[in-house]
C-alpha cells in the first residue's frame, strides 16, 4: 500500500514537470514583433545635409523565424502630445518633426525568413529647424502580417541631435583677465556655419543660459560673437581649419555681476573616440 502510494505521487510530480516545461516552451518559442530600441532614440544630424537614418523592426522568439513578416508602420503625432501632457517640469518637452523635414519612402518592412530584424531607411532634413529645440520623428508599428505586436515596445521616436563640421568637444586654455584658465568646452550647432558655447570657463549647465555666445563663421572663416550679454570683439576672432583651433579675443559683461571680462581663448577640437 505504501509502495503504491509512493509510485502515484511521483508519477503526478512527472506529470506536473512535463505540463509545466510544456507552458515554459510554449512561451519562449512565442514570435512577437516590436522596434529595436523603443522610446527614445537620440541620432545625429548634420545641418545642410540630406541625413540617412533608420529604425529597426525585429522578431523575437527562441527558434527561428520561419517565414517573411511585413510589417507596417505610421508616423502618430500624438506619442508626441501624450508623452508632453504627462511632463513635469524641468522635463524636456519634444517637437514633432515637420513633415518637410523627413522623407519615408516605404511605410513598410520586411523581415525576410531565416532573420530576426529589418531596416525601415528614411531622410531627414534640417531645413527651418530650430536647433534650440528637441525634435522627435515617432514612428510606430501599426500592423503585423505575422505575430503580434508588443504594444509597449511598438514605437520609437528619433531625436535629433544637431551637428555641423565644427561641433564637439574642444580643448581650452586662455585667460580670463590675467588669470590661466582651462577646460573642456562643448560647442553645439546652431546652424550651418553657427555654434553656441558658454563664456570663459563658465559651467556649462542650462542655468547658466544667460552666459551663452553665438559663435557665427564668415565665409573667410572669421568668426562674429553675438550674445544676449552685452559683448565686444576686443582681438582677433577667426577659425583655423587645418587644426581646427578656434582662437577667441572678447570682453563681455558678466550679467549677474555687472563686471566687464576679457577672455582670451584658444579652442582645440579633440579627436572624437
Amino acid at each position: 500500500m505504501r509502495k503504491s502510494y509512493w509510485s502515484c505521487l511521483a508519477a503526478a510530480a512527472i506529470l506536473m514537470s512535463a505540463c509545466e516545461k510544456d507552458a515554459t516552451q510554449g512561451e519562449l518559442y512565442k514570435k512577437q514583433v516590436y522596434m529595436v530600441r523603443s522610446g527614445v532614440l537620440s541620432a545625429d544630424v548634420m545641418f545642410g545635409a540630406e541625413n540617412p537614418a533608420f529604425v529597426s523592426v525585429y522578431v523575437s522568439g527562441v527558434a527561428p523565424n520561419d517565414r517573411d513578416v511585413n510589417v507596417g508602420v505610421e508616423v502618430v503625432p500624438r506619442i508626441v502630445d501624450s508623452l508632453n501632457d504627462i511632463a513635469t517640469t524641468g522635463t524636456t518637452l519634444y517637437t514633432p518633426l515637420p513633415a518637410a523635414n523627413y522623407k519615408i519612402s516605404n511605410m513598410s518592412v520586411t523581415v525576410k525568413s531565416g532573420e530576426e530584424y529589418a531596416r525601415l531607411p528614411f531622410t531627414i532634413t534640417t531645413n527651418g529647424l530650430d536647433a534650440k529645440k528637441d525634435y522627435v520623428l515617432p514612428v510606430s508599428i501599426a500592423r503585423s502580417s505575422e505575430f503580434e505586436i508588443v504594444q509597449d515596445k511598438k514605437w520609437v521616436l528619433y531625436h535629433l541631435v544637431f551637428n555641423n563640421q565644427f561641433s564637439g568637444a574642444y580643448s581650452m586654455t586662455g585667460l580670463l583677465g590675467s588669470e590661466s584658465i582651462g577646460k573642456e568646452k562643448t560647442l553645439r550647432a546652431m546652424s550651418e556655419n553657427s555654434l553656441e558655447m558658454y563664456a570663459d570657463k563658465v559651467f556649462e549647465d542650462t542655468v547658466n543660459a544667460k552666459y551663452n555666445i553665438l559663435l557665427t563663421l564668415a565665409a573667410d572663416r572669421s568668426v562674429t560673437l553675438t550674445s544676449a550679454m552685452e559683448i565686444t570683439a576686443t582681438g582677433v576672432n577667426k577659425y583655423l581649419p587645418d587644426t581646427k583651433t578656434f582662437l577667441l579675443d572678447y570682453t563681455y559683461k558678466d550679467p549677474v555681476s555687472g563686471e566687464l571680462k576679457r577672455v582670451q581663448e584658444t579652442l582645440v577640437k579633440l579627436a572624437q573616440p
